[in-house]
């Protein structure tokens, strides 16, 4: 690991003062040599001088010494009362020791090189994340954390202080993101287009965050991914900590780069504000969120929307989710995202339906080519729009997730034949069998089911009979004889006698509208209780 010399110099004041002279910091050395007289220096090395600075100011009139362009000075003395007499960086010692000085010199080397190639080999192998920014913990006491250009926090260092002392950090450490506010402020302030031009680790101001830190922008050929923070908690940022989170943000660019990232890009901040509303995590910002999201994604309140979740990647694929998601916003007009380990996206069919009879077949239509593409299944939710839709993005996730395990066990009742499942599966299109399997769970729901069903399964386990499917599939075919008969393959005159024989057990009234509707609803609940102790 190269150093500079204001590195040097913050560690070494810990144990005895050092005065800087002539100070480059972009030049950093490699280690320290002794200078000898007629010694020619070398670029990138700091050389120790034995003598005082009027001894080395006598050397370099002579010609004994020559000092390179790059090279560096450490010396055990005063510094000279002239430093512009001096062309090169030094380091001076006053009342030191000259074995102690060239001996600390070298021990501070011979340390962050040997820390360097332990992050070096770490980076080589199949790297844990977290383990391998533990490394900072090493060489220094200071929080960190490292977040993907979402800002949503990939590692972080425990530091319970930090989260007593600003109330943006604390939020940071309990929910692995920033606040959108705080990042909407920072947009604001230009940092966040900053931070992207930056290549170099810097100490920007500390608004919004009140506590100063270092800043490091993770970047790869495609562009940045990631930010790397230390954070001033418990020592003094300095150069020290700039060349520490630049040598390790270097190396996480090229582990990112050689790996591929894995992560969003820049500006996916919303993806974290879509999965906490899915959450029910609603604050007094989040309408002014969405509007902000609207006009990002130049979409207007009266726009259709749906929520689209797809099932899980199977781990043969040739396909990543980072790759489903860049296909599913570069096909339509959608934003994808990921909640609980599942791509999620809200899809815009608006101007899709220009060109379609209805929402559905425009929705269709999008989703058939991306669903060969990725070898998957999608539930797909009902339309929503504006605010109050997107306030409601939890409901539209149940109903697209419904959809999606609809898509994958197909429906099958007692008056159904099997059917097949489909790739694509919309709400509006299995929201019955939804009532039907979400209402028998609510409490005491046997006393609304209609006594006449118990008294026809009763009769048919005893005559070994079927009017129980006999009058579920009259009601489903609106009462058409004709009809019924043909599903039940019976002759109509059958069909007759059957419908007679359960006016005279049950003393149905059949004409009646409530009559009909709760028995429909009773079918409902009982066909998945049945479902549902037959799974068991």
């Amino acid at each position: 690991m190269d150093l500079s010399l204001a590195f040097l110099k913050n560690r070494i004041d810990e144990v005895k003062p050092v005065t800087l002279v002539n100070e480059r910091r972009s030049q950093k050395y490699r280690g320290v040599k002794i200078l000898d007289p007629d010694a020619k220096l070398q670029k990138g090395f700091l050389y120790f001088w034995q003598d005082d600075a009027e001894g080395l100011l006598k050397a370099l009139d002579d010609g004994g010494v020559s000092l390179e362009e790059g090279a560096g000075v450490v010396m055990a003395g005063n510094a000279p009362d002239d430093p512009k007499r001096f062309p090169a960086p030094m380091l001076c010692f006053s009342g030191a020791q000259r074995t102690d000085t060239f001996n600390l010199i070298c021990e501070i080397f011979d340390s962050f090189n040997e820390w360097g190639e332990r992050v070096y080999q770490k980076a080589l192998g199949k790297m844990d994340l977290v383990q391998f920014m533990n490394l900072l913990n090493e060489v220094t006491p200071n929080p960190w954390y490292i977040a993907d250009a979402s800002y949503r926090v990939l590692a972080a260092r425990d530091a319970p202080e930090v989260e007593e002392l600003s109330y943006i950090w604390r939020f940071l450490y309990q929910n692995k993101r920033l606040p959108i506010e705080t990042i909407f402020a920072m947009e604001d302030m230009g940092k966040i287009e900053q931070m992207s031009k930056r290549k170099k680790a810097y100490i920007p101001a500390t608004e919004p965050f009140n506590i100063p830190f270092v800043s490091k922008s993770i970047m790869i050929p495609d562009g940045e991914i990631a930010h790397f923070y230390l954070i001033g908690v418990y020592t003094r940022l300095s150069q020290y900590e700039i060349e520490i989170a630049d040598f390790f943000g270097d190396i996480l660019n090229r582990v990112f780069a050689r790996e591929g990232s894995g992560l969003p890009a820049a500006g996916r901040f919303y993806d974290s504000f879509l999965s906490d509303l899915i959450t029910g995590d609603v604050s007094d910002e989040s309408s002014n969120v969405i509007g902000k999201m609207y006009a990002d994604f130049s979409w207007t309140p009266t726009d259709h929307l749906r929520m689209a979740v797809f099932s899980r990647l199977d781990k043969s694929g040739s396909i990543s989710d980072e790759q489903r998601v860049f296909l599913l916003e570069s096909h339509c007009n959608s934003r994808g995202f990921f909640h609980d380990g599942r791509v999620a996206a809200i899809i815009n069919t608006t101007r899709s339906c220009r060109n379609a009879e209805d929402d559905d077949d425009a929705c269709l239509a999008l989703l058939r080519p991306l669903v060969r593409e990725f070898n998957c299944s999608v539930g797909v939710s009902e339309v929503f729009s504006g605010l109050a839709g997107v306030l409601q993005l939890g409901m539209r996730y149940d109903q697209a997730l419904f959809a999606l395990g609809a898509s994958e066990r197909p429906l099958s009742t007692p008056s159904h034949s099997f059917e097949r499942s489909s790739p694509i599966v919309l709400f509006s299109s299995v929201a019955m069998r939804y009532f039907q399997e979400r209402v028998v769970q609510a409490d005491a729901i046997s006393i609304f089911e209609h006594p006449s069903l118990a008294i026809l399964r009763s009769y048919d386990t005893e005559k070994e009979t079927e009017l129980y499917k006999t009058l579920q599939t009259f009601l489903e075919n609106d009462r058409n004889v004709t009809t019924t008969a043909g599903l039940l393959f019976v002759h109509r005159n059958t069909l007759l006698k059957r419908l007679k024989k359960i006016a005279s057990i049950t003393t149905l009234d059949l004409d009646d509208d409530n009559c009909r509707r709760r028995l429909s609803a009773s079918f409902l609940i009982a066909g998945n209780a049945h479902a549902t102790r037959s799974d068991t």
